[in-house]
């Protein structure tokens, strides 16, 4: 894959797979209006309990939208304005921010309960940075060859 193509990849799947899912994490603040975060918790939790009652847990969900609506928009501006200029730079710094978050977020998930958020988060990691991981192999591949 090339780093063009890894770069629009990145782009798309930041948009659509973590900066837009944010917002509807983030309206489940409203009661009325959690039935989509509701959804994702029924199947992170393979049908647990999935209801958002108390308010601290609604300030929770709200929080998580906006740093989820954050870090997808903030991949999207590295991989849009970084990654065509210094894939190296640009690769590292989405690859380490997505190991911390892999790490974190599956580790705590297990904690909670919810071990399949595992593989929800390993089929997030491989679609928005496999494509960046390919780039690389590819350019290594190509450096190689010469």
């Amino acid at each position: 894959m090339t780093h063009a193509s890894a770069r629009k990849l990145v782009k798309l799947t930041a948009l659509l797979i973590i900066a837009l899912p944010g917002i509807p994490l983030a309206l489940a603040a409203v009661p009325t209006l959690a039935g989509p975060a509701n959804l994702f918790f029924g199947l992170a939790l393979l049908g647990g309990e999935t209801a958002i009652t108390e308010p601290a847990g609604r300030l929770v969900v709200a929080i998580l939208g906006g740093v989820v609506a954050g870090w997808g928009t903030l991949v999207w501006l590295v991989a849009d304005r970084l990654y065509a200029r210094d894939p190296a730079l640009a690769g590292s710094m989405l690859l380490i921010s997505a190991s911390v978050w892999f790490v974190i977020d599956s580790t705590a998930s297990v904690i909670a309960g919810a071990p399949f958020n595992v593989v929800l988060n390993l089929l997030l990691a491989a679609v928005v940075f496999g494509p960046i991981l390919l780039a690389r192999r590819a350019t290594q591949v190509a450096a190689t060859d010469h």
